[in-house]
């Protein structure tokens, strides 16, 4: 049965007893006395624990180890942790809290107190499990559709950039592992959660559609572009944007408002250099932000930016160093540290592309 156990983490046996007696009647109670066996009950258990209650002070690994583990590896999402202590200080609740707990209990316990809380636990992560399956059917219904039309709209673009396509879904997968990489290991300013950053990389496929209604000829320049041209190209961020409100009557409005903050925004850059709006900092949308530096990255590889094909190396030490207007610090790290991955992403596209004109 799913969801049948509650693993009982403390040290000290009497508090691991105590807390079995309370819920031996309804689950089936695993418990482990330091951080270490936790994390192995939790490996072996993880489709079938309810909920886990987890003191803080233990031998070998402790409490924010074991939290740490899970939002590591993404047990965090499905599983529920209460974390107990005999301190009571608001900033020991505020770590457990920043760590991935969703609640404190304090030693010690009052039995009645316990007991609620471990059954909100339960029955809210419950809740959102199936809320999220819920808007999961939902998307998907208009998925299929929405993905007509965008193939129907990269198909066109195709026909003035024979790369386009394929760069397109290059940038889309470099944004979602950036974004990934930046949820996982950076503060909560963003506000990322699984679901936005999704939203966001289906969204980015869409970033530079305005280039549809640009001419042949400033599409396909790899030199520097002035006065009339230079406008001319830049306006296919605002041009993209009248075409992704066109699709409005698809009725999914998150994917397109996110859409549109992308083509508008995703030439912006940090110094405020960018445009065509000249925003500074984080004025600019996290989206657009993440967007642009992948679209930057790939432009260096495919010689868009300065007429000749940059190498990985070549391009991460442009973006390092703010060649083509700066990104924020904590991307600009986050590329530096997660860059073999972009590698990876434009070295398979490149074999895809190489097998594909051989067949």
């Amino acid at each position: 049965m799913q969801n049948s156990i509650i693993l009982i983490v403390d040290d000290v046996e009497i508090n691991r007893d105590m807390l079995a007696e309370l819920f031996s009647n309804d689950y089936t109670i695993v418990e482990a006395e330091d951080g270490e066996q936790a994390i192995r009950k939790i490996e072996e258990h993880k489709d079938d624990i309810a909920i886990i209650l987890l003191d803080i002070i233990m031998p070998k690994k402790d409490g924010f180890d074991v939290l740490d583990f899970m939002r590591f590896n993404k047990y965090s999402n499905d599983i529920p942790v209460i974390m107990i202590s005999a301190n009571d200080s608001d900033s020991i609740e505020m770590e457990g809290l920043k760590h991935g707990a969703a609640d404190f209990i304090t030693k010690p316990f009052k039995a009645n107190v316990v007991k609620q809380r471990v059954r909100n636990g339960i029955e809210l992560f419950r809740y959102k499990r199936n809320l999220e399956k819920i808007i999961k059917q939902q998307t998907d219904k208009l998925t299929g559709l929405m993905d007509f039309v965008i193939d129907v709209l990269l198909s066109v673009l195709q026909k003035k950039n024979r790369s386009a396509k394929n760069s397109v879904y290059r940038v889309r997968a470099y944004t979602k592992e950036i974004l990934a990489f930046v949820y996982e290991y950076s503060d909560e300013k963003y506000g990322l959660t699984p679901q936005k950053i999704s939203l966001i990389a289906t969204a980015s496929v869409l970033h530079d559609i305005g280039e549809i209604l640009i001419p042949d000829n400033l599409i396909s320049s790899t030199g520097q572009l002035f006065g009339g041209e230079k406008e001319a190209f830049e306006s296919h961020t605002r041009r993209g944007c009248e075409i992704i409100s066109s699709i409005e009557s698809m009725e999914n409005e998150e994917y397109i408002k996110m859409a549109l903050e992308i083509c508008q925004h995703h030439h912006e850059r940090w110094d405020g250099s960018g445009y065509p709006d000249h925003l500074v900092g984080d004025e600019i949308p996290i989206s657009a932000q993440v967007v642009g530096l992948g679209d930057a990255y790939d432009d260096l590889r495919e010689g868009g930016m300065t007429g000749r094909k940059d190498s990985h190396e070549e391009a991460i030490e442009a973006i390092i160093r703010g060649d083509f207007g700066g990104f924020s610090p904590i991307l600009t790290e986050s590329c530096k540290m997660m860059q073999e991955k972009l590698e990876e992403i434009y070295s398979e596209s490149k074999q895809q592309e190489e097998a594909a004109s051989k067949a």
